[in-house]
């Protein structure tokens, strides 16, 4: 592609969506194979973003089809444990997109515990149909939620031990996880193990 068929980024002719939360890559079909349900969570905008006093943050994503990635942040009430207001940032496709917009929806007023258990085939279903070989983005959407869940709980000091009981707890065999390239859960576990274990050898 030539420089003069660009601009600002995105071929001429083709509409790409370009903000600061959200920035679209993959254009290729337009609309085409996604229904009238997750094009209307792509359209909105307000849940994007970072809401104003979050205190627990998610990611996930991958590379492996182009750079697909999204950020969940939330503001949680420490004392009930109630996610009061939720906003995401997509990187890739409309259905990251979608997903991650459905994600934030569901994941709004409910307690952390209770938003852990939001599964990848209920996101999909909320967010409505994509092309088929885009549906993985709802386990990066469902990875991300209990990215936001851990890091809740892991900034209010629970200990590797307590976190592999709890039901967001990392499944590093489970297909989410296999599919997920980053996340930011994953990672925080593995922070949270090598912490455990030279805690362990300086008292052994």
């Amino acid at each position: 592609m030539k420089p003069e068929d660009m601009l600002g980024g995105a071929p001429v002719g083709k509409p790409y969506i370009r903000t600061r939360d959200v920035f679209q890559t993959d254009n290729d079909n337009g609309v085409e194979g996604y229904s009238d349900e997750a094009l209307a969570l792509v359209a909105d905008t307000e849940k994007t973003g970072v809401p104003e006093g979050v205190n627990a943050v998610g990611m996930a994503g991958s590379a492996k089809h182009g750079t697909i990635a999204v950020q969940l942040f939330a503001r949680v009430n420490p004392e009930t444990h109630v996610i009061e207001q939720a906003g995401y940032r997509a990187h890739g496709c409309l259905a990251m997109i979608a997903s991650a917009c459905a994600a934030v929806y569901w994941m709004e007023g409910k307690t952390v515990e209770e938003a852990a258990a939001i599964s990848a085939d209920l996101l999909a279903e909320a967010r409505g149909v994509v092309p088929r070989d885009k549906s993985y983005t709802a386990r990066y959407a469902a990875c991300a939620v209990r990215g936001v869940c851990g890091d809740f709980f892991i900034r209010q000091g629970v200990t590797f031990e307590d976190m592999l009981a709890r039901p967001h707890a990392c499944d590093d065999a489970s297909l989410d996880c296999v599919l997920c390239e980053n996340c930011s859960l994953r990672n925080s576990m593995v922070d949270l193990e090598v912490a455990s274990r030279l805690r362990a050898a300086k008292e052994a």
